[in-house]
């Protein structure tokens, strides 16, 4: 007669316990089913097992039970090891935000501009402290918040350029953890709003100009830096910061060109200046020489009066272009300003894209190509048909029966 009995599998102490014993939780114990049946000619006892050890009615002795019970232990300990290494492995990707943070900062450290990344990071931390402080952690976040962030931002009326431009220096920073594989969802589900381009502020030649003869200043050093910055940026559509870290080796005054790596783009280029500028720059260059030595070409003075050798800040060219911006003038003028003048007056002049774009340095075209839009030939051609042709309506009374012919 069988005699069906059942046993627990411990992996803590690699034994076979009675049934009286507390089984362990269900992911590392697993249950046997036997039969003790009496073997005939007195051989002893055969142990059939269910099918979760071995196949049924295989007879085989109890030191090959221990042997299986061995194997078996050892796997659910390779099991839980793996287990466990795989939540120490997501416990060190979820970072709390700040840490994402200061990870970023050093991961595109010098692949922006320096204005850049101070914006970014400023526009970031404002994200941050919505979200609950540096505390919360990456794995908390997910693009659903951000978005839900975003539509905040809307409803509070912030305008539509300023919502993408938080929106896109968030996005930086989970796409460096998305890169790096500190999250499992994809950056890109971060939307972000169209950017409505606004018209640019430009200075045309005869506001430079006034700009120039209005420097007046007791140092007369200051008074040929000045002029010299003014002419500089509207000859050579330099950013400001470009101008600040020029150095006196990069020039070369006589073929009036110099060869510079954009802070922005980290594009070497070619700049280069006109006439007016050469004389100027040649006179400042002389007077230099008798001033700090640095390798800065543009220095600054401190509070009492004496030059420090340190490269001019881009907030004192700032001011400096503002305290002499055209006192009749309405218009909103800065550094920048001078850089678009530049590009307007280059297609203006008929110049290509392509070269616009070597001027300028922009690292894609479409940059370069938004100029074209604001001055075409063809459309002021255009209007000038629309002229002619009013014009005759107005002296005939009636449309001409042979209509003016837009040049080609």
């Amino acid at each position: 007669m069988s005699n069906t009995q059942g046993i627990d599998i411990c992996p803590n102490t690699n034994i076979a316990q009675n049934k009286g014993v507390a089984l362990m939780p269900q992911e590392v114990t697993k249950k046997l089913e036997f039969q003790l049946e009496p073997q005939t000619g007195g051989g002893g006892m055969i142990i059939n097992t269910g099918a979760t050890v071995q196949e049924p009615n295989i007879p085989f002795q109890y030191n090959q039970i221990l042997d299986k019970l061995t194997d078996l232990n050892k796997y659910v300990e390779e099991q839980r090891e793996s287990k466990n290494e795989v939540v120490k492995i997501k416990e060190a990707k979820n970072i709390t935000i700040g840490q994402a943070l200061k990870e970023f900062i050093t991961w595109k450290q010098g692949k922006f501009a320096p204005n850049t990344m101070s914006t970014y990071i400023t526009l970031i931390k404002k994200f941050i402290k919505h979200i609950g402080g540096e505390d919360i952690k990456i794995n908390d976040i997910n693009a659903n918040k951000i978005n839900e962030y975003r539509v905040l931002l809307e409803k509070k009326h912030y305008s539509s350029n300023s919502v993408c431009s938080i929106m896109i220096s968030v996005r930086w920073l989970f796409r460096y953890l998305f890169l790096n594989k500190k999250i499992d969802w994809d950056f890109q589900l971060i939307e972000i709003p169209n950017y409505e381009s606004n018209h640019f502020t430009t200075v045309e030649p005869e506001e430079t100009k006034a700009m120039i003869n209005n420097i007046n200043n007791k140092n007369k050093f200051i008074k040929l830096r000045n002029k010299t910055i003014i002419s500089f940026l509207a000859s050579s559509g330099v950013r400001v910061s470009e101008l600040c870290d020029l150095k006196i080796g990069e020039l070369k005054p006589k073929e009036r060109y110099a060869n510079i790596i954009s802070k922005k783009n980290k594009i070497l280029g070619m700049i280069g200046w006109d006439k007016e500028t050469k004389e100027l720059l040649d006179k400042y260059l002389e007077a230099r020489k008798e001033k700090e030595k640095s390798d800065y070409v543009f220095i600054s003075m401190d509070s009492r009066k004496k030059y420090t050798g340190k490269k001019l800040s881009t907030r004192s060219v700032q001011r400096i272009v503002k305290q002499y911006r055209p006192k009749d003038s309405t218009k909103v003028i800065t550094p920048h300003s001078f850089r678009h003048g530049l590009a307007m007056l280059a297609v203006k002049a008929g110049v290509h894209a392509r070269h616009i774009q070597k001027i300028l340095r922009h690292e894609n075209l479409s940059s370069s190509q938004v100029y074209m839009g604001m001055y075409d030939k063809d459309v002021l051609s255009a209007y000038e048909l629309i002229e002619k042709t009013r014009d005759k309506i107005l002296n005939l009374g009636r449309i001409p029966s042979q209509m003016p012919q837009l040049v080609q």
